[in-house]
């Protein structure tokens, strides 16, 4: 008995028989076990049990399917948008398909949605880490991007997937072209040596046959006055025959 609860006060008063008051208080100890705050508790104490997964029918899966060979079909008519929808109702019955998100990359790089691409592409290689085509389509979002290096590792793990693939393989080459290029023009240009500030007069990077530095040929040229003296001296007959000279050519 809880002396604490009138109920059971009165349940147990004086006046009645002992077993009549024995049957009286199982009862009310009963009642109040059943109470909602009891009743809670002892859901409490019970093993939780998981949720079920749900699984994808035969139906569902063929409608995926469906929907994935129209976005095919809308990508091969160039209909880029159409197939983005078309993959992205097949994702909403089948959410771990990595060729869905793969295509769909596909279709966001024509679009030049690269960024886009990029999120497919690394959704559909958490989903199966040795689909070569992830990383192939990875690898070209992120050439178009500029990041090169990250083209380059794509292009390489897929390469890894498929050894004999040749298209993989003339990517990767072009990336990894790209991406020297772009280390070489972030190199520092190197510094002149110690007195040789300024362009020199000769064999610097305008110097033409014999290393003469064809900026100052093209500055005479342009002087009206030695163009004037110039015109002057091969019009002189003596300068002529000099000039025909074979002789003087080898000079």
């Amino acid at each position: 008995m809880d002396p604490s609860n009138a109920d059971q006060k009165r349940t147990l008063s004086l006046g009645a028989p002992l077993p009549e008051l024995i049957r009286r208080g199982l009862t009310s100890s009963s009642s109040s076990s059943s109470s909602p705050a009891a009743a809670a508790a002892a859901a409490s104490s019970q093993p939780q049990q998981p949720a079920a997964v749900k699984t994808l029918s035969d139906s569902d899966r063929q409608r995926a399917e469906e929907l994935k060979n129209e976005g095919n079909k809308e990508m091969a008519a160039k209909a880029y948008e159409a197939s983005i929808q078309k993959y992205t109702d097949a994702l909403a019955i089948w959410p771990d398909n990595a060729i869905y998100y793969a295509n769909r990359a596909a279709a966001y790089s024509c679009i030049r949605k690269f960024e886009e691409a990029v999120q497919d592409c690394n959704t559909a290689i958490s989903k199966d880490p040795n689909y070569s085509k992830a990383y192939s389509r990875l690898g070209l979002a992120q050439f178009q991007l500029k990041g090169y290096e990250q083209s380059v590792e794509a292009y390489q793990e897929a390469l890894r997937l498929e050894p004999e693939n040749a298209k993989f393989a003339a990517d990767l080459k072009m990336a990894q072209e790209r991406l020297d290029a772009q280390k070489a023009e972030q190199e520092p240009a190197p510094r002149p040596a110690p007195g040789q500030g300024g362009r020199p007069p000769f064999g610097g990077a305008g110097a033409g046959p014999g290393g003469m530095d064809m900026g100052g040929l093209m500055g005479m040229f342009n002087n009206p006055n030695l163009m004037n003296m110039a015109s002057q001296m091969m019009s002189n007959p003596g300068v002529q025959r000099m000039m025909q000279d074979p002789n003087f050519s080898r000079m």
